[in-house]
């Protein structure tokens, strides 16, 4: 997993949200502009190459308020799914 290449598909807007993560995602009371604010200023810290749905990664960041969030399972045809 590469964090640059990350980020720049969320960038570019190539990444798709779960439906699990947009229920956690607002229970959590995180808008979209959080988790992705908490990739731009994250780093991985682990990895899951070998996970049965997708390879993904864990990412750490915060947002501009200090909250944390980005868990990214890897997803074929060139874009990322964003989960909590």
């Amino acid at each position: 997993m590469d964090i640059k290449r990350i980020r720049e598909k969320v960038r570019l807007g190539l990444y798709e949200v779960s439906k699990h993560a947009e229920v956690e995602r607002r229970k959590d009371g995180l808008e979209i502009k959080n988790i992705k604010t908490s990739i731009f200023n994250g780093k991985i810290i682990e990895t899951y190459p070998d996970d049965p749905r997708n390879p993904g990664c864990l990412i750490f960041g915060v947002d501009e308020s200090n909250r944390s969030g980005g868990n990214l399972p890897q997803r074929r045809r060139g874009t990322e799914k964003i989960w909590k």
